[in-house]
């Protein structure tokens, strides 16, 4: 599905790589920004949860696709050099 089509538009050869990094990226980004940050705001400053998970999923649509795109580039020169 979504591997298979961004592997066949950035021409990516290394099919084990990739997969890891985006993997990677959606765990972080979920486990991070969707799960500790909006409990943190809520325990500190009484923000709901609800409402700051829901400026986040809108800040994740953007934002993931840009960390995958913008770190495999980063992480495949880093393979081209070792």
């Amino acid at each position: 599905g979504f591997l298979h089509y961004l592997t066949k538009k950035f021409n990516i050869k290394d099919s084990k790589v990739f997969p890891l990094w985006v993997l990677s990226v959606v765990l972080v980004e979920l486990v991070v920004t969707l799960g500790m940050t909006p409990t943190w705001l809520q325990i500190m400053y009484g923000i709901p949860y609800w409402l700051s998970a829901c400026v986040r999923i809108i800040k994740l649509v953007f934002v993931i696709p840009m960390e995958i795109v913008v770190g495999y580039i980063i992480v495949r020169s880093l393979y081209k050099r070792a």
